[in-house]
């Protein structure tokens, strides 16, 4: 991931910049955002069965991918971007909740989906940061071992095994997905 330092950002700045939905702002500095084929394949598999069961229960919406977060109190310093969640009509407010721009409450539910461009170290301070400012709950998808990996606001995490699923907990009621279901086949990349 790159990073751009010639001068610090803000979140507002990040809404006006033309491609400013292909980076994200961590105290004031740009981080490209790019993602991979699979990574996201998984995740918007995993988004589209979370909407579905949200849409089902009437108990509230999906996280869009890529949907710019100002959750972390930090006057706008920091824009992470994850790969869609989920937050309860409770937590939101309002059954018509839809913000225009960038997400201000917490969801309960945020997921990221690991590429090979990603850097863990960042990706380990960013879900800390998530838990730190009230989400929930973090899957991490790992594609290319069809894995995953829990991350709970108590500070615990669970590892999911490619046979494993992610369950719903308490802030999706009946929720169930086996990895199996989302992950991509053993793959290889024409590219290489």
């Amino acid at each position: 991931m790159t990073t751009l330092a010639e001068r610090a950002y803000s979140a507002a700045d990040l809404l006006e910049m033309e491609d400013g939905e292909a980076f994200e702002l961590e105290d004031g500095v740009l981080r490209e955002h790019r993602v991979g084929y699979a990574s996201e394949w998984a995740a918007v598999r995993l988004l589209g069965k979370v909407d579905a069961h949200a849409e089902q229960h009437q108990s509230g919406r999906m996280v869009p991918t890529n949907t710019g977060l100002r959750i972390f109190g930090d006057d706008g310093r920091s824009v992470p971007r994850s790969d869609g969640g989920y937050i309860s009509f409770e937590r939101a407010g309002d059954r018509h909740f839809m913000p225009r721009g960038y997400l201000a409450i917490p969801p309960e539910l945020l997921i990221e989906s690991i590429s090979p461009t990603d850097e863990m170290g960042y990706m380990h301070r960013k879900i800390r940061r998530y838990l730190d400012a009230g989400v929930d709950v973090v899957w991490v998808l790992f594609p290319d071992t069809s894995t995953a990996e829990v991350y709970h606001s108590d500070g615990t995490s669970t590892f999911v095994p490619a046979d494993g699923y992610l369950s719903g907990e308490a802030f999706l009621p009946g929720f169930r997905c086996a990895l199996s279901e989302i992950m991509p086949a053993p793959y290889f990349d024409a590219a290489e």
